[in-house]
């Protein structure tokens, strides 16, 4: 469902099949030379030319899911969060 590439800026891009650009993401400070795909399609891992690696998880549900637990509390108890931005994780569960 995605498109990811790689630039000698160190950034890496997740693409829309139709060609849109969703997201930049700055992975390196050195040119960015490998990409891999985990067999299941939810984990990237990039390399760069100074031999870091790192791991892009893109499990989005799991990842908003996870973000609702974490905000949860301070959503339902901060008196600054509208009534409206309290319920933003309202059935994520």
């Amino acid at each position: 469902k995605f498109l990811v590439s790689a630039n000698e800026d160190g950034t890496v891009n997740l693409w829309s099949i139709f060609g849109d650009l969703l997201t930049s993401i700055k992975a390196h400070n050195t040119s960015t030379n490998m990409l891999l795909w985990s067999p299941d399609g939810n984990v990237i891992a990039s390399a760069g030319e100074n031999r870091t690696v790192k791991i892009w998880n893109l499990d989005l549900e799991s990842a908003l899911i996870k973000s609702c637990d974490w905000a949860r509390d301070y959503l339902t108890n901060n008196p600054n969060v509208s009534e409206e931005d309290k319920k933003i994780c309202d059935g994520i569960e």
